[in-house]
């Protein structure tokens, strides 16, 4: 048994330059790469809890003192951004 299939003519197809031109603008919609100097209390916090606290002994415990504390101090610096950039 043979089948053939016909694509209707109806199809759109993009030039590579539509094409590119579709990629850059998804591209822009993603957030920039930006570097990350934490502040001294947080490196000291984390160390602090590093070194006095088992903080691998359980999922709750790398959650409260691993975790945590490093998406607070992303979330504070992004959100910073955020007011002076009036997003």
């Amino acid at each position: 048994m043979r089948v053939t299939l016909e694509l209707p003519n109806n199809i759109r197809t993009f030039s590579p330059e539509k094409q590119k031109e579709k990629l850059l603008q998804e591209l822009q919609n993603f957030q920039r790469i930006v570097e990350l100097i934490p502040s001294d209390s947080f490196i000291e916090e984390f160390n602090f809890n590093l070194d006095n606290i088992d903080v691998f002994t359980s999922e709750a415990s790398r959650c409260k003192n691993v975790i945590y504390p490093i998406i607070r101090e992303v979330y504070s610096v992004y959100q910073a951004q955020s007011r002076n950039n009036d997003y």
